[in-house]
């Protein structure tokens, strides 16, 4: 490069020039026009040979070649001459002794300072040690090298590449690197237990020769650590583990395998190809042992070497653990993938704009589309889904509902409607997650037969249910025929004690079930004569005592006709008191059934508010009396208030 201009500024420009070689390894001079010496960095003074008598103010010749005569064009390249004729920046490789007399290749760089005119002011010379630089090179195109196949092997674990083809890639990379024979890696499975061979463990020449002997192909390689010493030495150690000699590699390779033939001809093979030696590296994660890597060729790394695959194995041994547990998460999900596939049940994933980002087989059969057309369609409008009552899911939708709270899990029976347009009953379960794709999924169970055994179960129960009404009305005819005024009892009684049920907010079946066993409590009064039932004076003890047995006979007449147990249990309850002082069992509080407590009530006030053939009617004023005095002691206190509400507060009359 040709610099021009007054020589003060030719000056200033070589002390620069001079003030940037102060700082580096490099041998720098500045040599004026005269052909001396005018500056010389430290390196300079400690590498030229001519140094030792000074060099400042010394002819350039004397410095550089330590000679007391002229440089001879002839015999050497002269800087200052060449860069004098070119007026350019000159470069060319010599090989000159340094201050010890020793012979080194270097590299000469010629800057020239010119003048206003063209004339050669100084010049700056600077001597680089070549073989130095082709090192720092060589390194420094390793270590390129190296970064290059990690970035490579990181960028092919982002795209997803297999576990397999990655550790392939290293292996090849490897072999390339190092001028080995073969390098091979292992990983420990999920257990810790077992060293699992991820690439060709053997080289192929030796992989070739052993199959020929065995014809057959070598078994895949999983090694228990607990019987590879050398392998779980290896593991452990925080250094590589070197293989010096072909005993000790023949050793190793024989931890692969029981096989004795192999073992056997492992090593005329080993020396046929010229293995001698190897190396182990342990792959760490955190310092937590994840595998190895093993090379081995024909003669044994140098400590740079080691030093290189150490420093490659640690990058690696990240990437590699990265990429081991995308492999076991790739197949845990191809394997919940096939679980899903199998499930009776249709199961679809939604994002949270509720569109479908996965079906199963089942959930395509069950809404007559396939899978891929599923895909990306939304949930509501795919389905058209609605309630059970035919309105259309709003707010309240499970869907919804669970892709707003993200945390419950919400259940609802529904419709859906296929592409046929048929609405199907559906049993609908969404569960929220918090993946980024995959916000909900629904698990859809077409519930169509139970919905038809459900409503064919409802006719069954209305129909048995008209039946047992029907029965229990017939009965109520016949005592109505025997005794008009026990017929008539019963039919009030039922009457008043439905009433209260339903004050008690009591469920619907419990009503009924109340009213039919009032409709009957006294059935057991068939069995006693007639002219006692409407005798019009008072009753004589024993046959009191006969009356007093109708709760027991109503009993078992509904147990020999299969009545209901609870029917048959509240008739013989009827007359129980919560004292014990009722009668045919004399149990007490909770023993005697609510519906049994109910009828009781409703059984006295409608006695003491009805004529009988024996005395007038007492008058509802005094049975609701009665009914207070005796709470709590013979009658359930919540079942008298709620009695008493019946007439006070919803104006309840006797038909």
């Amino acid at each position: 490069m040709t610099r021009r201009g007054n020589p003060d500024a030719a000056r200033l420009q070589a002390d620069r020039l001079a003030a940037v070689g102060c700082g580096v390894s490099d041998a720098v001079l500045i040599i004026g026009a005269d052909r001396k010496v005018t500056w010389a960095n430290d390196a300079a003074k400690a590498f030229y040979p001519g140094a030792k008598r000074g060099m400042v103010g010394r002819h350039c010749h004397e410095v550089i070649y330590d000679r007391r005569r002229p440089c001879d064009p002839a015999d050497e390249i002269c800087p200052l001459d060449t860069v004098r004729i070119s007026g350019v920046t000159e470069s060319f490789d010599k090989v000159l002794c340094d201050a010890q007399g020793n012979r080194a290749p270097c590299t000469l760089s010629t800057h020239p300072v010119l003048g206003p005119n063209g004339e050669l002011i100084e010049c700056v010379i600077v001597r680089k040690d070549k073989q130095a630089r082709d090192d720092v090179w060589r390194i420094i195109q390793q270590q390129s090298d190296d970064l290059a196949l990690v970035h490579t092997l990181t960028q092919m674990a982002n795209l997803g590449t297999g576990l397999g083809d990655l550790l392939e890639h290293l292996s090849i990379s490897v072999r390339a690197a190092f001028s080995c024979k073969y390098a091979t890696i292992y990983l420990l499975d999920p257990s810790g237990e077992r060293l699992q061979l991820m690439t060709p463990g053997v080289p192929a020449g030796i992989k070739k020769g052993i199959e020929r002997i065995l014809r057959a192909p070598l078994p895949p390689v999983v090694m228990p650590i607990d019987r590879a010493p050398l392998h779980r030495a290896a593991l452990h150690s925080e250094a590589p583990v070197v293989i010096a000699n072909r005993e000790a590699l023949l050793a190793l390779m024989a931890e692969h395998t029981d096989n004795a033939l192999i073992v056997k001809v492992l090593s005329p093979i080993l020396r046929s190809i010229g293995m001698t030696c190897g190396v182990l590296v342990p792959l760490r994660v955190d310092q937590r042992p994840i595998g190895l890597m093993a090379v081995g060729g024909t003669s044994p790394l140098d400590d740079t070497e080691l030093r290189r695959l150490t420093s490659l194995a640690d990058q690696v041994a990240t990437i590699a653990s990265r990429a081991q547990l995308q492999a076991e998460s790739q197949r845990v999900s191809e394997r919940q993938a096939l679980l899903l596939q199998a499930v009776a049940e249709g199961v679809l994933g939604l994002n949270r704009d509720a569109e479908v980002v996965f079906a199963n087989a089942s959930a395509a059969s069950l809404l007559g589309r396939s899978q891929g057309q599923l895909h990306g369609m939304s949930f509501h409008a795919l389905c058209g889904h609605q309630k059970a009552d035919g309105t259309p899911c709003g707010d309240d939708c499970a869907v919804q509902a669970a892709l707003r709270d993200r945390t419950a899990h919400y259940e609802v029976e529904g419709t859906l409607k296929a592409i046929d347009g048929d609405l199907r009953p559906v049993q609908l379960s969404a569960v929220p997650l918090d993946e980024s794709e995959l916000n909900l999924v629904i698990t859809v169970r077409d519930i169509s037969q139970q919905v038809h055994l459900r409503k064919q179960q409802q006719r069954n129960t209305e129909r048995l249910r008209r039946s047992f009404s029907g029965t229990v009305a017939a009965l109520r005819c016949l005592a109505e025929m025997r005794d008009p005024y026990t017929a008539g009892h019963e039919r009030r009684v039922a009457q008043l004690a439905r009433a209260i049920a339903q004050r008690m907010d009591l469920d619907e079946d419990v009503v009924d079930t109340v009213r039919l066993a009032a409709t009957i409590h006294d059935i057991g009064k068939h069995a006693v004569p007639v002219e006692i039932l409407t005798k019009p004076s008072k009753l004589s003890a024993n046959e009191l005592e006969l009356i007093r047995t109708h709760s027991m006979v109503g009993w078992e007449i509904l147990s020999e006709a299969d009545f209901p147990a609870a029917i048959a249990t509240i008739v013989r309850q009827h007359h129980e008191r919560l004292d014990g002082s009722g009668y045919p069992d004399g149990i007490t509080g909770d023993a005697i059934t609510l519906e049994a407590r109910i009828i009781a009530v409703a059984d006295v006030v409608e006695a003491m508010a009805s004529h009988r053939p024996y005395r007038a009617s007492l008058g509802l004023e005094d049975a609701l009396f009665e009914i207070q005095r005796h709470k709590g002691t013979h009658f359930d206190p919540q079942v008298v208030s709620a009695c008493m509400r019946v007439f006070r507060n919803d104006g309840f009359d006797f038909e």
